[in-house]
């Protein structure tokens, strides 16, 4: 067997391992590549000598995507190939290399949001020919191992995530038997019948038209395609649901006559991958006496505080000496400070970081929890590795916010119709990711977008979904049951039939006025207004490539050319009238951006405590966790922060965050370093700066 490793700051290598039979070694691995680099694609030959793999330097596949909204690692790579056999290393011995990799050929990157760029190496009937599905040249090709004679065997195309028009598909796996052609697309598995000597070109766009028989294999969704060695079984996943599909069944089936007493059709044997492992929940009981905490229940402030916290949870909250304190508990003084929940980013893009290269250095988590955002919901990530992220957040493999997030957005290419397609589609999220909420990103007419609401609430899923500067669009979203308004609606004034329907419809409007339409926004705003580049925490956690673009593009512009502080007075309006008024970011300047977005609505007129209710109470509602956030309550998760001044006397004051409780752990916010239960440091990151690295 095979596998890559990864680490942010020295990058990775391909190991091997003997797992049975002569040279099984009970798992040492030994160490294939020469050098370090990103490595993935791996793929044996069918003798076994040679091992198949795409690399590029850690620098062009690391460094490279960290611009926020540039696209996903925009870099190329290299299809090379090394003997498997290193006969100089000892056995058992992890150390020594293989080598020397051979270039096969260039892998060109595809300019699009949705990863993969390039297929996994793989054979068919000749063994001396590799194929793979260059999506930049729109094709599964053959070729030798030298990279020559280049033949095309057949192209494939989709409907792009965000238009009407057409792209490669994701992955095109010849069997090896060479008849058949599984296809990744439209997140579904399909399968072709090839004809021999044609190079077909397929369009599962329409399918019907196909030049060669083409049947859909899922309705629900399919990742990760691959065939058995004898071309039997074509294997795919979803989630941790393996599924193996018998070519031969499942066509003697579809020859049979019909029988209302059979199954209507072929069903894959499914096989649940369940891999558990303990959530991070720390324990002891500590005091933190003396401030002055805006519990966020009703309207309640209470001066001189002891909140108590037992394990990753509030046991008591009351004016100090009222609430009994815990044998043993350590009391921690944070007099003349004032406590607030911490903070729900409900429109929070921190994507998935790498784009499916797993980070382990998130200067993305680190900044936001920094600044006091402890929970995050993100509406369309790109990618469903974020799902991982949030595993490994909830473990304590991983520090940052609590990761909540609708996965890929639902758009038109799921080509919805019926009420059924819209429950095949959702179940993605609802039965295999478990994500608890979808964003219906433009899936269609209002037809379509109301059978996905349905759907949604069947599933037990809350829906969001884009504004897209469409007002009447945005009132059909109120009228039709969902659950959120991601951006601003793009008029004002609003009147009062629209802001009862906002109110009496119970929806959660993210104004987002990083992005609000109109006018320069609030990011362009504060970049040419506050010193960004002075704090501190910047300087500490941002990217030096990333600082560069977030602070260094925006144009100054007079006051009264900004728009967003008359979106922000409807959304103070709405908030007066009881509407649900949420803060998201957008993620376009991590972390500092949240307060930017408070500080935005505060020129708009609303009250520093509704905006504090906005950020906390409203955010843990809207995402469906008021019942464990958003509030200072015994009961709750422990999520919690520490103020050196009184964000009730100036907004501004949210950010003099002095130390962030997540989960019951107390940080340092300025280098999150751990002080309680732990007396931990965050490990050095790459991405400080020199100075912080000494």
């Amino acid at each position: 067997m095979a596998f890559t490793t990864w680490d942010d700051s020295t990058g990775g290598d391909i190991y091997r391992v003997h797992v049975s039979g002569p040279g099984a070694t009970s798992g040492v691995p030994q160490r294939l590549s020469r050098s370090k680099a990103f490595y993935e694609k791996l793929a044996f030959t069918p003798d076994g000598t040679k091992l198949l793999f795409a690399r590029a330097t850690r620098t062009e596949r690391f460094e490279s995507d960290e611009l926020g909204f540039a696209e996903p690692s925009s870099t190329h790579a290299d299809l090379m190939w090394m003997p498997v056999a290193c006969p100089a290393a000892k056995t058992g011995s992890s150390a020594g290399a293989c080598g020397p990799a051979t270039t096969i050929t260039r892998l060109e990157y595809l300019s699009r949001l949705d990863p993969p760029y390039y297929g996994v190496p793989h054979f068919g009937p000749d063994s001396s020919r590799i194929l793979l599905f260059d999506a930049n040249a729109n094709g599964l090709y053959s070729m030798r191992l030298d990279g020559t004679d280049r033949e095309l065997i057949a192209r494939a195309t989709q409907r792009p995530w965000n238009s009407n028009g057409e792209e490669p598909v994701d992955d095109a796996i010849l069997s090896p038997k060479g008849d058949r052609l599984a296809l990744l697309g439209g997140q579904n598995m399909w399968l072709a019948t090839l004809t021999p000597g044609a190079t077909p070109t397929i369009s599962l766009l329409r399918p019907n038209a196909s030049p060669v028989p083409l049947k859909r294999l899922t309705k629900i969704g399919a990742q990760f395609a691959g065939w058995s060695a004898d071309g039997r079984i074509l294997e795919y996943s979803l989630g941790s649901a393996l599924y193996l599909y018998d070519v031969a069944a499942a066509d003697s089936m579809d020859r049979a006559p019909a029988n209302p007493e059979q199954p209507a059709g072929y069903e894959p044997t499914r096989v649940d991958i369940t891999i558990t492992v303990p959530k991070d929940r720390p324990s002891g009981a500590v005091v933190l006496r003396g401030a002055r905490v805006i519990s966020m229940k009703g309207t309640e402030v209470i001066e001189n505080a002891d909140v108590v916290v037992r394990d990753n949870r509030i046991a008591a909250v009351g004016a100090r000496g009222q609430v009994q304190t815990p044998a043993g508990a350590r009391v921690i003084d944070v007099s003349g400070k004032t406590i607030v929940p911490g903070y729900v980013d409900t429109h929070a893009h921190m994507y998935a970081p790498g784009w499916g290269l797993h980070r382990t250095e998130l200067w993305q988590y680190y900044v936001n929890l920094a600044y006091g955002v402890t929970s995050t919901r993100d509406p369309q990530t790109g990618s469903y590795d974020v799902i991982d992220y949030s595993d490994r957040v909830e473990t304590g493999d991983v520090l940052g916010p609590r990761i909540f997030t609708t996965a890929k957005g639902f758009f038109e290419n799921e080509g919805i119709q019926t009420l059924d397609d819209a429950r095949n589609a959702l179940r993605r999220n609802s039965d295999f990711f478990k994500t608890e909420t979808i964003k219906a990103y433009a899936v269609g007419d209002r037809r379509r977008r109301q059978l996905v609401a349905q759907a949604a609430y069947e599933l037990k899923l809350s829906p969001t979904n884009e504004g897209d500067a469409d007002f009447m669009l945005d009132l059909t979203h109120m009228l039709d049951g969902y659950a959120g308004e991601e951006h601003t609606l793009p008029t004002y004034p609003l009147y009062k039939d629209v802001v009862q329907l906002l109110v009496q419809s119970g929806i959660t409007n993210s104004p987002v006025l990083t992005l609000a339409y109109g006018g320069p926004t609030v990011q362009e705003y504060f970049t040419t207004r506050y010193d960004i580049r002075g704090e501190k925490k910047i300087q500490r956690f941002w990217p030096q490539s990333y600082t560069e673009l977030r602070t260094g593009s925006s144009q100054w512009h007079p006051d009264d050319q900004y728009a967003f502080p008359k979106f922000a007075a409807e959304a103070a309006k709405v908030a007066a009238a009881g509407g649900r008024i949420a803060v998201g970011s957008h993620g376009n300047q991590e972390g500092i951006g949240y307060h930017f977005e408070m500080w935005g609505l505060a020129m708009g007129g609303m009250p520093a405590h509704e905006i504090l209710r906005s950020a906390t109470m409203v955010g843990a509602r809207a995402i469906g966790h008021a019942d464990d956030l958003g509030s200072i309550e015994p009961g709750k998760l422990a999520d919690l922060q520490v103020l050196d001044a009184n964000p009730l006397e100036n907004i501004r004051n949210t950010n003099t965050v002095r130390y962030v409780m997540k989960n019951g752990r107390l940080y340092d916010a300025a280098t999150l370093d751990e002080v309680w239960p732990r007396q931990r440091k965050l490990p050095t990151t790459q991405w400080w700066m020199a100075d912080e690295r000494q």
